[in-house]
């Protein structure tokens, strides 16, 4: 995540991905962990231990944006040729559950019981 591997911020936004937006917290969080780590010498362990060490703080499914905006800066990265592999590629996303009990509004109770 840092220029000599191509992968920046700015590049990531600017590749216009269009059914997530990208968070900026999100980002500091990578930039905060690996900024400082060439792209092509970030091991999947070292994602891994970032992946394990977020699921303390975050519920899986906010781990998996993050690793997914990883993975999407190593393709790009890929695509642009600035790396020659995607380390990222090996790690596993968390199996989320997002299942969510809600409740019928007395109108919405009234139109079931009437259909």
């Amino acid at each position: 995540l840092n220029e000599s591997s191509g992968i920046t911020y700015d590049s990531i936004i600017n590749h216009k991905t269009s059914y997530w937006v990208i968070d900026p917290f999100i980002y500091r969080r990578l930039y905060e962990a690996f900024g400082d780590v060439p792209a092509e010498a970030l091991h999947p362990e070292k994602i891994e231990e970032f992946k394990l060490d977020l699921v303390k703080s975050l519920s899986p499914a906010s781990v998996n944006r993050h690793l997914q905006l990883l993975k999407a800066a190593y393709n790009q990265a890929l695509r642009a040729e600035k790396i020659t592999r995607n380390l990222a590629r090996s790690v596993k996303l968390f199996k989320e559950n997002n299942i969510r009990v809600r409740y019928l509004t007395e109108d919405e109770e009234r139109r079931l019981v009437a259909a």
